[in-house]
């Protein structure tokens, strides 16, 4: 299902906060630094396996920190295996963002791989893939999210997001991620 998002100006613009008239096309808006004239980016978010364009989306996670050197066969068998796929797409239909899910669909979530490709971070569309994830109707009866981050804690705080308190309760197998 394609959908249109709408976020908040750039909090560097808090002088003039415009938001769009529910009759609008609902459209980003954010600040340019240098201006501070506003500009529009139009974006859709879609969900589902068979919209997402796996090639670009290992080119994104491939760069990652967290998935250097990722291949498409571990992309799209990962994927396969998810409760819910999220892709981000420019107006030509070039995909610029992804985020998934594995969940039991009940109780537990755990959202992963969100990434932007870079010309397009800092534009709120990770978030709003994340909203996206977490108001979606396959996980509405979900209680417990889990995201892993390096340096993005405002950002998900900003959905409600906290540092876990129970660290010391958290245990992991971490194995070497082998040769595909």
């Amino acid at each position: 299902m394609a959908k249109t998002n709408s976020l908040p100006p750039h909090p560097s613009s808090q002088d003039d906060v415009r938001k769009p008239k529910p009759h609008q096309k609902r459209a980003f808006l954010r600040r340019s630094p240098a201006d501070r004239l506003p500009i529009t980016m139009e974006y859709t978010l879609q969900s589902g396996f068979d919209r997402m364009d796996f090639p670009r989306v290992t080119a994104m996670l491939a760069t990652a920190f967290w998935s250097p050197g990722i291949g498409i066969d571990e992309v799209i068998a990962g994927s396969k295996h998810s409760a819910l796929l999220v892709g981000a797409f420019d107006p030509q239909g070039d995909q610029i963002g992804f985020a998934r899910v594995i969940s039991d669909q009940t109780r537990f979530a755990y959202i992963l791989d969100v990434i932007v490709d870079e010309p397009h971070r800092r534009q709120g569309i990770g978030q709003a893939m994340v909203q996206h994830i977490l108001g979606h109707s396959d996980l509405a009866s979900v209680y417990q999210w889990l995201l892993i981050t390096r340096d993005s804690h405002g950002v998900y705080e900003k959905l409600g997001f906290r540092r876990t308190e129970r660290g010391p309760d958290w245990m992991e197998i971490r194995s070497k991620r082998p040769a595909r």
